[in-house]
């Protein structure tokens, strides 16, 4: 459990960072994002630094066989459409107005062919426009609007069972020359983005691959 008292102590000796991640599975957000967002505006109301993380893999969650209707892979429309309504979401409870970050999670699949992820690629490109719309609608309001795109990194995704019959060729092509990176690389990254020595960085797109896509 948390030590409220020793948190409570340190906020009010100095400004910290926070940040709450959001998904794009359905066109509105669940009730339990609620306080969630509450927290960002309190947080934020307080001269604390923070921010909301969109990601989007989770996005295509379904059945691949079409077993289970309950269960469908979203399309791209699908998927963008809930991007947007979301936005609106956001523009109701978090004073965007007061500049702050928001640092989308998109993949090196949005940049270049990568086999066996077609509709995974095609939603991470709607996250990665995302970012450039937003950073330019609200810029001049101060605020930061910037994409991370991770490749090969250490996380459940990437124990998933392994293709049928894959062809090698096609996957050698997005093999970096080092392993798969930790999730604290991609949090470094996310944490300078968020942070006053990145004030001047808006609407970038930036990889994490190893220097698979150089």
């Amino acid at each position: 459990s948390s030590d409220i008292d020793s948190l409570d102590d340190l906020m009010s000796k100095k400004k910290i960072t926070a940040y709450i991640g959001f998904d794009i599975t359905s066109d509105s957000l669940h009730i339990g994002s609620l306080v969630q967002l509450m927290l960002l505006n309190w947080l934020d109301e307080y001269g604390h630094k923070t921010i909301a993380l969109v990601g989007g893999g989770t996005t295509l969650v379904g059945d691949p066989s079409g077993k289970d209707s309950t269960r469908q892979i979203m399309s791209l429309s699908q998927i963008l459409e809930n991007i947007n309504k979301i936005k609106k979401t956001f523009n109701q409870f978090i004073n965007l107005k007061k500049g702050g970050s928001i640092i989308n999670t998109s993949s090196t699949t949005a940049l270049a062919g990568i086999p066996y992820s077609a509709a995974y690629a095609a939603s991470k490109a709607g996250v990665l426009a995302l970012t450039k719309s937003l950073a330019v609608e609200y810029g001049k309001q101060g605020l930061q609007v910037n994409c991370i795109n991770p490749g090969g990194i250490k996380t459940a995704m990437s124990k998933m069972p392994p293709i049928e019959e894959p062809n090698m060729d096609l996957l050698l092509r997005q093999s970096p020359l080092a392993n798969f990176a930790d999730p604290e690389s991609v949090a470094g990254l996310i944490a300078y983005l968020a942070s006053s020595e990145a004030r001047h960085i808006n609407g970038e797109s930036i990889r994490i691959d190893g220097g698979a896509l150089a």
